[in-house]
């Protein structure tokens, strides 16, 4: 955060925080210390500097102000671990968000992709209080060329364009994985194959890994709508997205109106069709963050046009399990 003081916290400042945590009270699942377990995914908007003050009046070339700050951490802190994909280089906004959220939070990131347009890092954020890390992480790095074990197993010929970050957690008694990925947007075939991909690594792992259980696949896997081929895609690699997010609209575009599913929850199921983790499954659902403002804070990517997504899942304390 910024050292310059910018003064006490404004009214509309505070009227706003204050209306974010209403409208995330009545949509979203409250957090439960023994009951639930709420994970997030929300891409960012690209800010690559904070302007120390409270409401900018410049916010070109990825500028962003506290107000902006406080309303990302607001909906940050709504969660128990929350995937955020979208962090620029020197990472300003997580930074910032962090020292607000307090003590309490924590956060692993990654180091720079190799792409070279932004400079993106991805991130994952929890509260300590409830989920901790397991001692796993990593990226995604695939076989030189793609291949694996056959000629026909052919799935990329270059890497991902941003290797997916996985880190392991515990919450109370249940350990999960989360799989957090920014697929490319560029063409729809290369969509395809980086889905191709994933859902590959996934099989792997549920075939004879022991430290990656309980896979959820989270972030921005730009599959735009029901049917499409990055969809289809995602459901023939063995992946299924919650009856929550099924169908649903997670962008909007530049005068807010619902544009496309760019974001997603998903995870494998087992013979019996029954999502492939040791908790139970509550619900899910799309945080409509663009109609809370409207253009009202400037335009509609200043907190974000995508809006944050969760799944929630029943989760016990050790000392009930029998």
């Amino acid at each position: 955060m910024a050292t310059t003081n910018p003064g006490s916290m404004p009214s509309e400042v505070r009227d706003a925080v204050s209306r974010l945590r209403e409208a995330l009270a009545s949509a979203v699942p409250p957090k439960l210390l023994d009951r639930n377990l709420l994970i997030g995914s929300w891409r960012w908007p690209m800010v690559f500097r904070l302007a120390p003050v409270w409401i900018s009046q410049d916010r070109a070339n990825g500028e962003r102000d506290l107000r902006a700050v406080h309303l990302l951490a607001e909906v940050v802190r709504h969660f128990d671990v929350i995937a955020i994909q979208g962090v620029m280089a020197n990472a300003p906004t997580v930074l910032a968000v962090m020292d607000l959220l307090g003590p309490d939070w924590a956060f692993l990131m990654t180091g720079l992709s190799r792409e070279t347009t932004y400079r993106e890092r991805t991130a994952i954020i929890f509260d300590t209080r409830k989920v901790l890390p397991q001692g796993l992480a990593g990226q995604i790095v695939l076989p030189q060329h793609g291949k694996r074990e056959s000629d026909d197993d052919d799935i990329l010929s270059e890497q991902f364009f941003r290797p997916p970050f996985f880190a392991g957690f515990r919450c109370l008694s249940t350990s999960f994985t989360l799989v957090n990925q920014h697929i490319v947007f560029g063409t729809e075939p290369e969509r395809v194959r980086e889905i191709q991909a994933l859902g590959r690594w996934v099989s792997e792992v549920r075939a004879g890994a022991y430290w990656e259980g309980n896979l959820i696949v989270v972030g921005q896997l730009q599959l735009l709508r029901d049917g499409s081929p990055v969809h289809e895609a995602l459901t023939r690699a063995g992946l299924r997205l919650p009856p929550g997010l099924v169908g649903t609209t997670t962008f909007v575009n530049s005068i807010g109106r619902p544009a496309s599913q760019a974001s997603a929850i998903a995870w494998a199921e087992d013979e019996a069709g029954e999502p492939d983790l040791d908790f139970p499954y509550r619900s899910a659902g799309v945080f409509d963050l663009a109609s809370v403002f409207g253009d009202s804070l400037g335009d509609y990517d200043y907190i974000s046009v995508h809006l944050p997504i969760w799944a929630e899942f029943s989760v016990v304390p050790p000392h009930r399990i029998a």
